[in-house]
């Protein structure tokens, strides 16, 4: 099994690929419904919008080769959403980021990247066939 890979070194090379992007951040807030810029540094804090990103680029691995890429997220009240990114295991540093930049590259429109469109791709992703279960209604 791969070593932890570190949230500090996806979150900062992250920042480094939503800014070489040339890509205007944003997040809609569900209750007003308004869409606000939001920073490199909250899209890619553990504790701000790093989840979400994860999230979506676990689901690209995981329809692609039917594994995630080892992330344990945990509920943090102080955390924006209400949750962190706690850890990254079991797949190498480039495989979490490829699978990253592969969901930002779904998700994004030309100039903009709309944070909640990342639940798009993790809604999207069709999981692999587990063996030994038929395929069919989930009751």
């Amino acid at each position: 099994m791969t070593a932890a890979v570190s949230l500090e070194a996806v979150a900062s090379t992250l920042g480094r690929v939503l800014q070489g992007s040339g890509r205007d951040v944003q997040l809609r807030d569900r209750a007003s419904g308004q869409i606000r810029s939001v920073s490199v540094d909250l899209a890619t804090a553990p504790d701000g919008l790093l989840p979400v990103f994860l999230s979506a680029g676990d689901a690209v691995w995981r329809e692609a080769t039917g594994a995630g890429i080892g992330l344990r997220i945990e509920p943090d009240d102080r955390a924006l959403l209400g949750y962190r990114a706690a850890k990254l295991s079991g797949v190498p540093f480039s495989t979490v980021m490829l699978a990253t930049i592969e969901a930002v590259e779904q998700a994004a429109r030309p100039g903009v990247l709309l944070v909640n469109d990342l639940t798009a791709v993790w809604r999207a992703a069709t999981p692999l066939p587990v063996p030994g279960h038929a395929p069919g209604p989930v009751p």
